[in-house]
């Protein structure tokens, strides 16, 4: 029976078809969701309901149908400010009409029975006993629904009560999405008995798509993959499904029953979101009947407290609810939605924690690169194909502190501070990781044209906390996907006879292809959540290697002469003390000075002077090796160490006439040709000393002696040389005047 291949088409009262453009229809649409459907006032005919004020035990509100469900009763208004007790078996007015006691999100099965026989016949008695009464509570006051079993229905008798067990056993048996959504449709199609049942997913702007579907036998399926636009069901809708998740819908073209009187005592309408037999607006009915659909049922998906989608069972014939309530089915299809909803929740945790380990393991390894004490740029440049593929991106960049780096087949063909610049502008006052999809959205706006040198589609931001621009991006290509919309999502404007105007639900549910340009594939949570943690071991790594870096500096200045960056006389002095401990005393210690110092500098200034004590280090150097010392004390006094494996005065001398022929070929200052000598003095331990300060004095004794026999030669330090007037005339001397 393919009842639904020729959708009817219906109108209301043959009302005008105007065609409108998108701007009026977005008003539209906007106003369209504003409509308060859980305030229509109208209730589905199949059963009744009676509102009762807890305070005073009266009656208050009745369906304007109760009479054809109540035996002999004349008419429903005859209800109106009588104690409920009189008219229903088993309230205990004591407790059960304590408001407290009762849910507001959902019915609760209560005994209590109409008293049928105070109007009518012994034999409407056996009416009562097929009936279920369910109760919650709007507001201040109680709600009280009765589900006769006598609706119209289309199913057997005797429907069987399925086994809870094997059903939640298939739910739990698949560990794929797309499979599960599969399995679900199959079983709730079996347990219900609908001709259709299909799971609807909402997507991230409100519209949503079919995800799985399945029939009976004699029904197509048509409607997987399709999407659906937002306006077929608005922003309130789907507050009212987060909050009632089970709605029922017998009979499309039954008349609804409207409640008397139309206002509560308080002179507000009755809140119906948690009544079960709350009737529909006339433009989801009409959007129904352009389906070819007669009656409804509809499970709400609700995944970590939030709307996921739907279970949309659809029938071609009027199909009571208390059919499947007398047989408990009303339960297990909750049942069924809930353990849905977990199930949903956690496969997608399990992808989501699937995606989470790829991540983690391409993070791990470009830490352990960094650590290892790769520079960020290298180490980037190693992981950047890992790092595309696991965000499945086409580029990458991060400023952070003085590293700017670009990568990927999208970054070529600009430079790095370029692109970097030009991302930075899109940084907000608000200082958190920002996702967006679509080049309308970051790219281009009308309140800040932009445009990148990168031709993308897709770029998400994460910025740093720091009120520093430190930022990292990724960018996705433009993907051009085909869109198959379950009909025309464009709507047309109804003008009723009434003067008023309203969106007409569309008459076609064909497939209608869009083409969607402009977009990239859509970030995911995951993939934000990632691109923060990146810049977070980025940034950490970068203040670790800035601060070794600085580190290294303060220790090297701490330790070198910072003009010529030869050990400073600290470094000097504690590194052959060290020697000197450890017995290490093959070795000879020099004291080098350059004569006439002093003059250089008044003459040709300090620059000058600086310069000829860098050519001068540097010469010195040319002469000792690698595992000598040589290091600066201050003014233009040098000191070495050399390791001589048998150190004598001969060979000492022999190896500071080396030091003089270093130093002999003219110093070019300022283009200006300089001839310089120095004057050496030597110490030997351990003979002349065995501390530092010995050796140092004593060698500084036999550099006195070289001044005071001319100059410009070397002496190997004599215990004669030790007296008082040596020692005076060191002190009294300034050691720039040499």
């Amino acid at each position: 029976m393919q009842f639904d291949s020729a959708p009817k088409v219906s109108t209301l009262n043959q009302p005008d078809l105007i065609p409108i453009s998108p701007t009026m229809s977005a008003e539209l649409e906007k106003t369209c969701a504003q409509e308060k459907i859980h305030l229509l006032g109208a209730v589905q005919g199949y059963g009744f309901l009676m509102v009762v004020d807890p305070a005073s035990e009266r009656i208050v509100q009745l369906s304007s149908g109760m009479a054809r469900h109540w035996p002999g009763l004349p008419a429903a208004s005859a209800l109106i400010g009588s104690r409920v007790s009189d008219w229903i078996e088993g309230i205990d007015t004591s407790a059960a009409l304590t408001t407290d006691l009762l849910p507001a999100s959902h019915p609760v099965v209560r005994s209590w029975r109409p008293r049928f026989e105070r109007t009518g016949s012994e034999p409407a008695l056996s009416m009562a006993a097929s009936g279920e009464c369910l109760v919650h509570r709007s507001g201040a006051m109680l709600v009280l629904e009765w589900l006769p079993h006598a609706a119209a229905t289309d199913e057997p008798p005797g429907h069987p009560f399925p086994d809870i067990t094997a059903v939640i056993a298939r739910l739990r048996e698949t560990n794929q999405l797309d499979s599960f959504f599969a399995v679900c449709a199959e079983v709730v199609q079996q347990v219900s008995g609908f001709d259709r049942v299909m799971m609807y997913r909402f997507l991230p702007d409100g519209s949503g798509e079919v995800v799985a579907e399945n029939t009976s036998g004699e029904c197509e399926a048509r409607f997987m993959g399709l999407r659906f636009p937002v306006t077929d069901i608005p922003s309130q809708a789907r507050a009212l499904y987060l909050a009632n998740r089970l709605r029922v819908l017998v009979d499309v073209e039954a008349v609804p029953d409207t409640l008397v009187p139309a206002l509560l005592p308080d002179g507000g309408p009755l809140d119906q979101s948690h009544c079960l037999l709350r009737s529909m607006s006339e433009v989801h009915l009409t959007y129904l009947r352009n389906m070819g659909v007669r009656a409804t049922l509809t499970l709400s998906i609700v995944c970590d407290g939030k709307l996921w989608g739907l279970i949309a069972c659809h029938h071609h014939a009027p199909k009571g609810l208390p059919q499947l309530a007398r047989e408990g089915l009303r339960e297990v299809c909750e049942l069924i939605a809930e353990v849905t909803g977990m199930r949903i929740l956690a496969l997608n945790q399990i992808a989501a924690l699937q995606h989470r380990l790829e991540f983690i393991d391409v993070f791990n390894r470009l830490r352990l690169a960094l650590v290892a004490g790769a520079q960020i740029a290298t180490a980037l440049d190693d992981a950047l194909p890992e790092l595309l593929t696991v965000f499945e991106a086409t580029g990458f960049g991060v400023r952070i502190g003085n590293v700017d780096y670009v990568g990927g087949p999208d970054t070529r063909g600009a430079t790095a501070k370029t692109l970097l610049d030009e991302v930075a502008t899109r940084l907000g006052p608000v200082l958190n990781m920002a996702t967006v999809t679509s080049r309308d959205d970051l790219l281009v706006t009308e309140k800040q044209p932009f445009r990148m040198s990168l031709d993308v589609a897709g770029l998400m931001l994460a910025q740093g906390p720091q009120q520093d621009a430190i930022f990292c991006f990724l960018t996705r290509q433009e993907v051009v996907r085909q869109v198959r919309w379950g009909g025309d999502p464009n709507k047309l404007l109804v003008s009723l006879p009434d003067g008023t105007r309203r969106l007409e639900p569309r008459s076609s549910f064909a497939e209608w292809l869009e083409s969607v340009q402009g977009q990239s594939q859509p970030w995911q949570q995951a993939d934000g959540e990632a691109l923060e943690e990146l810049l977070h071991i980025l940034g950490d790594m970068n203040h670790r290697q800035t601060s070794l870096v600085l580190q290294k500096k303060l220790h090297w200045r701490a330790h070198h002469d910072s003009l010529t960056g030869l050990y400073n006389r600290r470094a000097m002095e504690d590194e052959v003390s060290r020697r000197l401990e450890l017995g290490e005393t093959n070795a000879v210690l020099m004291l080098v000075d350059l004569d006439y110092f002093k003059e250089i500098n008044d003459t040709h200034g300090h620059a000058a002077g600086d310069q000829v004590l860098q050519q001068l280090s540097s010469r010195l150097e040319s002469v000792i090796r690698e595992f000598d010392l040589l290091s600066r004390l201050g003014g233009d006094e040098f000191l070495l160490l050399l390791q001589l494996q048998e150190p004598t005065p001969d060979l000492a001398m022999f190896v500071a006439e080396r030091l003089h022929q270093a130093v002999a070929p003219p110093f070019e200052v300022n283009s200006v040709a300089l001839d310089l000598r120095i004057s050496v003095g030597i110490a030997i331990p351990p003979g002349h000393g065995n501390t530092m300060a010995d050796l140092l004095r004593r060698a500084d004794l036999a550099l006195y002696q070289a001044k005071s026999l001319g100059r410009s030669r070397s002496v190997v330090f004599d215990p004669a040389l030790e007296s008082g007037q040596a020692d005076r005339y060191r002190g009294e001397t300034d050691p720039g005047t040499r």
